[in-house]
């Protein structure tokens, strides 16, 4: 009696290159969805989700050309330049022609100004109870240390932002935190203070501005001041900002 034996199966080398190519597909794609080629903010904001805001872009179209927020705001500070026809993007509105602006701008304190003395909460006066200061995740600790009263009176120059990583409300306002913790990694080392200050009562928006907010006049967020050695307010920007724009800002008005 004769025992039939399955016939066995004898792969061809283009099956083989198949096969491969097939691998070596799914190992890229496996690739692009764990690392995908986006930038810094659009990581912040729709992977790692460290950022509620979507950055704005850097300048505003307006009828009479394109003008850089940022350094426009310091331009404008005391409120007594006309603007003309051009159109400054506030957080809650839009400011055009005298710079009054129902985001908040010509309330806040102005460039040229002194800083009010606002004895901000920080790590060493919450014991390091983190939650209490910043809505960020993971925290910015390092933008914790110092209050801005504490800052006035060591005559320090420094940086503050008035910003709620995690309550946003602007659809324009971009992950303000995170630049200004950008920009501090390379001007901390030069005598230069980083701060940031919530912008809501128990960082909870539906109790309303807390009293620092107040007291700098701000009816809108985020903001971010540049604060000279003498106490008085160098420049200021209301919204996002850039790196860019802050370091310009850091090395005309700081150092």
């Amino acid at each position: 009696m004769t025992v039939r034996m399955a016939p066995t199966y004898q792969p061809k080398a283009w099956h083989l290159v198949v096969v491969a190519l097939i691998v070596l597909f799914d190992l890229v794609v496996l690739y692009m969805v764990l690392k995908p080629n986006v930038t810094n903010d659009y990581r912040a904001y729709y992977i790692d989700r460290s950022s509620s805001c979507f950055p704005r872009a850097d300048n505003v179209a307006t009828g009479d050309g394109a003008v850089a927020i940022g350094n426009l705001s310091s331009a404008i500070g005391q409120g007594s330049v006309a603007i003309g026809n051009v159109a400054i993007a506030g957080t809650n509105g839009v400011a055009v022609g005298n710079g009054a602006s129902n985001g908040g701008f010509a309330n806040s304190v102005a460039v040229g100004a002194k800083a009010p003395a606002s004895a901000t909460p920080t790590l060493a006066s919450t014991h390091g109870a983190v939650s209490q200061l910043t809505t960020r995740v993971p925290p910015d600790r390092d933008l914790l240390r110092y209050s801005i009263a504490s800052s006035l009176a060591a005559h320090k120059p420094f940086v503050v932002t008035f910003a709620t990583p995690r309550f946003c409300t602007s659809r324009t306002c971009g992950p303000v935190v995170d630049v200004v913790d950008y920009v501090r990694r390379k001007y901390a080392a030069r005598g230069v203070r980083f701060i940031h200050v919530e912008v809501f009562k128990q960082n909870r928006p539906a109790l309303g501005y807390n009293r620092w907010m107040r007291q700098w006049g701000l009816q809108s967020e985020p903001w971010t001041f540049l604060v000279g050695r003498d106490g008085r307010i160098e420049a200021k920007f209301e919204g996002s900002v850039s790196a860019a724009e802050l370091e310009a800002a850091i090395r005309r008005s700081l150092l």
